[in-house]
């Protein structure tokens, strides 16, 4: 059985050339060849930076790179035309696609609107700062250059929970509009997580609720995708992608799969959203990347480093299979620094990575696993002269991962095989 590899086929500083979506469909037999099975692509909707935007500073969720807004129609990535073509072309090769859904929050309204709102603290979200006061918010998304194609819904201050900009004064703080609470089903960091970033998003607006609801419905028809990345999920309501994701699963009659991005480096909150979410979605194993980051900077030891054995299962639960992956999930490729660079650590330094328990991970532009012994071999210029990724004698500079063990690891069964549908992951 093929081991299943997910890869995140994007990195914050890509140029803004609009070529990301073609190159993915020109390259998908070779992603597929070399072991892929499921690839994670950056958000494909309109950002509050046009074409610049990484498409986190969500503008319109509808506008995929087809229509003239925040001065551009392509996306940073390329039009909507070439993201569907790139989608087919993937899942012909067998590669499944994740769509990466930012929920969390709204940028770049098209107006603003004057709200009642309450300063409270950046670090303490629960104490108030300053007396309650009206204020400019942008707030107020209308979507002109869309014309209600695909949905006629327009945001105002009432689908959101605060802003952290006064346009009026100039005034950058966490404003909590009036009538509104901070979500209490969130990660506890400064107290209360609710609020990251812009026009944060009220889920617990029944109108909100309906509208993300229905477009996931429309997102999943209008592209094909076999499932999503959830972003940001520690500062949104808890139940609400469980519900969301079941209510999607009902309407298509499919498995969609869903991993989310709760960055917290207590594998017990972890285990706890998992458990209030009643595993609906995967988690990234974010103690498990601390542990690759310590590996990092270990001065080339690695005796200390047992991954492994830092991330506990979470018990308690039949369903609960694995730490923070579930079983029908695959190991993630990530981007990573290009290679070794010489001196005493011969360990490459990590932007980001995870695992399920029991499967490996690889690198890209760095180093890949044996996929006999799971021992690292060097695709870096010059390989480390000593140290425990040192590579013997003739060894292949860069063998393709499919299947083996992590590095030092005792050898763990294999993740049985993704859990969406075709070509799923």
């Amino acid at each position: 059985m093929k081991n299943p590899t997910a890869m995140q086929y994007f990195e914050w500083y890509l140029p803004a050339d609009g070529q990301l979506w073609r190159q993915a469909e020109a390259k998908a037999a070779r992603l597929a060849a070399d072991g892929v099975t499921a690839l994670w692509l950056p958000p494909a909707y309109k950002g509050a930076a046009g074409k610049e935007d990484v498409g986190y500073g969500v503008y319109d969720l509808y506008d995929l790179g087809e229509f003239d807004q925040r001065g551009t129609v392509a996306t940073k990535y390329g039009t909507k035309a070439e993201y569907l073509a790139a989608i087919k072309a993937l899942q012909r090769e067998g590669i499944a696609v994740w769509a990466d859904a930012v929920l969390d929050h709204r940028m770049g309204a098209d107006g603003t609107e004057q709200v009642p709102a309450t300063p409270y603290d950046w670090v303490d979200r629960y104490r108030q700062t300053g007396p309650a006061r009206t204020i400019s918010a942008w707030t107020s998304f209308t979507f002109p250059g869309r014309g209600g194609r695909y949905s006629d819904f327009c945001w105002n201050w009432e689908h959101f929970d605060g802003i952290d900009w006064d346009d009026a004064t100039g005034e950058k703080a966490i404003f909590k509009f009036q009538g509104k609470e901070w979500d209490s089903e969130v990660d506890s960091e400064n107290g209360n997580y609710d609020y990251l970033m812009g026009a944060d998003v009220d889920l617990g607006n029944p109108q909100v609720v309906e509208e993300l609801t229905r477009w996931g419905l429309w997102y999943l028809n209008e592209t094909g995708v076999d499932g999503f990345r959830i972003d940001a999920a520690k500062h949104i309501r808890f139940t609400f992608f469980r519900d969301w994701l079941h209510a999607l699963r009902r309407l298509t009659g499919k498995p969609v799969f869903a991993v989310g991005e709760y960055w917290n480096q207590s594998a017990d909150a972890l285990c706890h959203y998992i458990g209030v979410t009643g595993g609906s979605l995967s988690l990234f194993d974010v103690p498990l990347h601390q542990q690759f980051c310590q590996a990092s900077h270990s001065g080339g030891g690695g005796s200390t480093w047992a991954p492994w054995g830092k991330t506990p299962w979470c018990s308690g639960r039949p369903s609960w299979r694995s730490p923070l992956w579930t079983t029908t999930t695959p190991s993630l490729v990530r981007r990573w620094n290009p290679g070794w660079t010489g001196g005493s650590n011969p360990w490459p330094t990590p932007t980001s990575s995870c695992a399920a328990r029991g499967c490996p991970v690889s690198f890209t532009a760095t180093t890949t696993a044996s996929p006999t012994t799971g021992s690292p071999r060097w695709a870096s210029p010059s390989p480390p002269s000593s140290g425990p990724g040192r590579p013997a004698p003739g060894a292949p500079r860069s063998t393709p991962l499919t299947t083996g063990t992590w590095w030092g690891g005792a050898a763990r069964a294999t993740p049985a095989t993704p859990a969406p549908a075709s070509a799923r992951s």
